[in-house]
């Protein structure tokens, strides 16, 4: 088994939500987890939120990691201990690279977040982890 297969289900629900953002550029889901258990999910949005222009002032539309952290936010004050995982899909259904933007990657290790887990090309999942420093790929199951 792989050691990403744990993060199937959560892929799945990424995958699901960045279909309802209204953002038709661009299928970028996120979810954050806390052991195991759902604790939000965001997408990428027409809309913006004042947090977007803090974390970067030249998008016109709110980003996926940022939404699920906002989200997160209202409902658990420490994220840390979450993870956030990051997906996108193609108008064709495919899934490919969605590794969060510098400023976004900011946010979530300014909010404690010590773990990122994103697809990459061709389907892969990608793994940062803050807590060691570590870069680390493989393929999804």
């Amino acid at each position: 088994m792989s050691s990403f297969d744990k993060y199937k289900r959560f892929l799945d629900v990424a995958l699901e939500v960045s279909r309802y953002g209204g953002f038709s550029k661009k299928y970028v889901g996120a979810v954050i987890v806390y052991k195991n258990k759902f604790i939000s999910s965001g997408a990428n949005r027409i809309k913006t939120h004042p947090r977007q222009k803090l974390v970067s002032v030249d998008t016109e539309y709110l980003h996926a990691e940022t939404d699920a952290i906002i989200s997160a936010m209202k409902k658990k004050k420490d994220l840390s201990g979450c993870y956030i995982l990051v997906a996108r899909k193609t108008k064709d259904g495919s899934v490919t690279m969605a590794k969060p933007c510098s400023h976004c990657l900011g946010l979530i290790h300014e909010v404690g977040i010590k773990k990122v887990v994103y697809t990459g090309w061709n389907g892969r999942l990608c793994e940062i982890d803050y807590k060691h420093d570590k870069f680390s790929m493989e393929k999804k199951a």
